[in-house]
């Protein structure tokens, strides 16, 4: 009996290389990765179900979908001088997401959540996002302000994402 033949099949690689795996998911694309991840989550179209029938009960409608998620978080990682901290605000939860008022001097985690970062994509019903940051420079000096509003309001006309601005925040709807 060869040692081989114990080895469980990866989809992706085949019989015996599934010592390779986590080398090819680092160089899998996001789209990839997340297609990867949530196909092997059992749980997954369960979660689905339950956002359809949420939805139609409260009259959502789908405005983003995991492309365009996924597109977003890209151009964010890729092409913004930092990441900028947002809100999250999921189907199902109760209240108003209200945490954004001021400069914040931390950045946003533009990362999925099997990477501790967004929840899954499906049950984003919006983010709230401020696109400044302010840099401590001491505490006798007021904080430097770095502002990429327009860079990230240019992503998402790029993209073609709906979103509301109100002064330094922007809404992204999931579903409206």
């Amino acid at each position: 009996m060869n040692s081989f033949d114990n080895l469980t099949v990866s989809p992706l690689l085949g019989k015996g290389t599934d010592y390779l795996e986590p080398f090819y998911f680092c160089i899998m694309t996001e789209r990839e990765k997340y297609k990867k991840v949530i196909g092997a989550d059992k749980d997954y179209q369960e979660l689905c179900k339950w956002v359809t029938d949420f939805t139609e009960r409260n009259g959502l409608r789908g405005v983003m979908n995991d492309t365009k998620w996924l597109e977003l978080q890209q151009a964010v990682r890729d092409e913004l001088p930092f990441p900028p901290v947002f809100v999250v605000k999921r189907l199902g939860e109760e209240g108003e997401k209200h945490i954004l008022e001021k400069d914040e001097y931390w950045y946003g985690a533009w990362r999925n959540y099997y990477d501790e970062g967004m929840p899954q994509l499906v049950t984003i019903e919006y983010i709230k996002v401020r696109p400044r940051l302010a840099v401590h420079r001491g505490r006798l000096n007021s904080p430097e302000i770095i502002d990429c509003t327009k860079e990230f309001l240019d992503i998402l006309r790029r993209l073609n994402i709906p979103y509301v601005q109100d002064e330094h925040i922007i809404t992204i709807y999931g579903y409206r």
